[in-house]
C-alpha cells in the first residue's frame, strides 16, 4: 500500500493489468511485469522525467525510447511538456475511493435484483444445466457474471456511455493497471471473466481468484501428465480433449479421469458441478442479462453526477476520457453488489470464488 510515494515502496509494489477487449484488440507491446507498467505508474503518481529515470536505471535515449513506444501504443501522451498516462493506474488509496463512489448506488441496484428476481428464475429454468446442478455451482456465474459484468457491459457502454473503446495503434480497447495488495486474490478483489476458445468447445472462468487457484484455465501439462501418456506438449489439445470427454453423452466412469476432474474443480464427490452450455443457451443468457438493463442505465443516468464531480477534481480528467473511468469504476461497483448478494444469500459460494463453464455446439 502507498503509504508514501518513495520509490522503493512504488517499485516494490505487484500491479495487475486488466483489459476490456474483444476479439484480436489488445496492445502490441508487453507492458505487464515490465518497466513500462511501472513507467506508467510513476508518471500518474506525478513523478519528474529525471527522478524516473534514475528510479528505472535508464539513460535520456532509454527514456526516450520507452516513453515513444508508449505514446505510438496510445497509452501515454504529452501536454505541455509533461506525460500522462491514457489509461487508468489505480492505486489501493484511490480503489478505496471508488468503492466509496459506489455506496449511494448499492441498495438501489439490490432493489433491482429482487423486483426481478421471479423472472431471471423463470428464464433461468429454460437452461438445462441449471436444472441439474446446485445453486452453488452457478449462482456467482449467473447473477454477477451474466447479469453484471460480461453479460451486461456492452448494454451499459452502449446506452449509457454511448461511445466505442478508445482508439490505441489502430485497437480498441480499455486499459488499467491496478495495485495489487493480496496475491491469492485479484486487485481489489475484482471479479472477472477468463475465456478459452478451443473451436467445437470454450472453457470460461468467473472468479475473483483465477490466476491463483488450479483451474482448466490455469492447468499445465504438469496437470495432465498422469492422463495424457503422450509426450505432446500442446495443452489446448489436452484440455480440449478432456472437455470433450468431460460433455460427452456417453462418458464412461474412469476413477483415474475422476480424479483430474476433481483436481479441476469439474467433478465433487465424483459429480459434475460445473454447468455445460449448449449454443442456443447463450441466447437466453443474453435474455436473462437484458431483464436488469434498462433499470441500471436509468440508475447511472440519475446518479453519475458524484462520479462526474469526482472524476473532474482528481488527476484521471488529465489523464483518461470519463468512459474509460466509468468502465473502470463499473467494476468496482459490480464486484461490491456481488459481495452484497453473497451476503444475501442469492448467491452461494465455494471456499474459492471462481466458477468453471464450459460451452459446445
Amino acid at each position: 500500500m502507498f503509504t508514501n510515494n518513495s520509490p522503493e515502496n512504488i517499485l516494490h509494489t505487484a500491479y495487475e493489468a486488466k483489459m476490456i477487449s474483444s476479439g484480436d484488440n489488445s496492445p502490441s507491446i508487453k507492458i505487464k511485469g515490465t518497466k513500462l507498467q511501472y513507467l506508467l505508474v510513476l508518471i500518474h503518481l506525478g513523478f519528474e522525467s529525471n527522478a524516473i529515470k534514475m528510479m528505472l536505471n535508464w539513460a535520456n535515449d532509454e527514456f526516450e525510447k520507452r516513453v515513444n513506444l508508449l505514446e505510438a501504443e496510445g497509452l501515454l501522451k504529452q501536454i505541455g511538456g509533461r506525460y500522462y498516462p491514457t489509461c487508468m493506474i489505480i492505486t489501493v488509496c484511490e480503489g478505496e475511493k471508488l468503492y466509496n463512489l459506489c455506496e449511494p448506488l448499492i441498495k438501489p441496484t439490490l432493489k433491482i435484483f429482487e423486483n426481478y428476481s421471479s423472472r431471471i428464475e423463470d428464464i433461468s429454468k429454460r437452461i438445462d444445466t441449471f436444472n441439474h446442478l446446485s445453486r452453488e455451482s452457478y449462482s456467482l456465474l449467473l447473477y454477477s457474471g451474466v447479469l453484471l459484468d460480461f453479460g451486461q457491459i456492452n448494454y451499459i457502454e452502449e446506452n449509457y456511455l454511448k461511445k466505442k473503446r478508445p482508439l490505441r495503434n489502430k485497437k480498441r480497447y480499455y486499459y488499467a493497471i491496478q495495485e495489487q495488495e493480496l496475491t491469492d486474490i485479484e486487485a481489489f478483489g475484482m471479479y472477472g471473466n477468463t475465456y478459452l476458445d478451443l473451436g467445437e468447445v470454450q472453457i470460461g472462468l468467473y472468479g475473483n481468484s483465477r490466476y491463483s487457484t488450479l483451474n482448466l484455465i490455469t492447468a499445465d501439462n504438469e496437470t495432465f501428465k498422469e492422463y495424457f501418456q503422450n509426450n505432446s506438449t500442446d495443452i489446448n489439445y489436452k484440455k480440449k480433449q478432456l472437455v470433450k470427454g468431460f460433455v460427452a453423452a456417453d462418458r464412461q466412469k474412469d476413477l483415474h479421469l475422476n480424479v483430474v476432474y476433481e483436481k479441476l474443480g469439474l467433478y465433487q464427490n465424483s459429480q459434475p458441478v460445473i454447468p455445460v452450455f449448449k449454443s442456443t443457451d447463450l441466447f437466453i443468457l443474453n435474455e436473462i442479462a437484458n431483464t436488469i438493463s434498462e433499470d441500471l442505465v436509468l440508475l447511472f443516468n440519475e446518479n453519475d453526477k458524484p462520479l462526474k464531480q469526482y472524476f473532474a477534481s482528481s488527476r484521471y480528467s488529465k489523464e483518461i476520457t470519463y468512459e474509460e473511468f466509468f468502465i473502470w469504476w463499473y467494476h468496482f461497483f459490480y464486484t461490491k453488489v456481488t459481495e452484497e448478494l453473497i451476503k444475501q444469500g442469492v448467491i452461494i459460494t465455494s471456499t474459492q470464488k471462481n466458477q468453471t463453464y464450459i460451452i459446445h455446439q
